[in-house]
This record gives structure tokens, C-alpha cells and sequence, in this order.
């Protein structure tokens, strides 16, 4: 990320990982320490990278967008 690297974190098969999206942001934010803009970063590059169709991948950007400010 420090290099402008579009970094994503994913939970492509959860079944093969000891936790799910919170549990593993968390345990990444704290072994890395990460700020809260960089996870949130790291969520907008993920639905960016993903193959989701651009009006359904466009609303769940706006969410996380709504969440984060009023979060923040």
C-alpha cells in the first residue's frame, strides 16, 4: 500500500481459514498496524478488484462509503 499497490483483502474460500472478513481485518489491522482508512482501503480495493457487476459492485461501495463516514 505504501507503494500504491491496489492491496485487497479476501475471504475467497472461508471454509479453509479460522475466521471470516471482521475476524480476519481485525487480526490484519492489529498484526500490521493498520489504520482505519487503510482497512477501509483495503475493502474499497477489493470490491474494486472484484467480478461483480458495476451497478451491484457501485452500491456496495456507496454502503461502505455511508459506513465509514458515519463511523469515523
Amino acid at each position: 500500500m505504501e507503494k500504491a499497490l491496489r492491496v485487497t483483502f479476501n475471504s475467497d474460500v472461508p471454509a479453509y481459514f479460522p475466521g471470516y472478513m471482521t475476524e480476519n481485518l481485525i487480526a490484519t489491522q492489529q498484526a500490521a498496524d493498520l489504520s482505519r482508512d487503510q482497512i477501509v482501503q483495503l475493502s474499497v480495493n477489493a470490491f474494486e478488484g472484484g467480478w461483480l457487476p458495476s451497478e451491484e459492485r457501485d452500491g456496495y461501495l456507496a454502503q461502505l462509503t455511508r459506513f465509514a463516514s458515519a463511523h469515523g
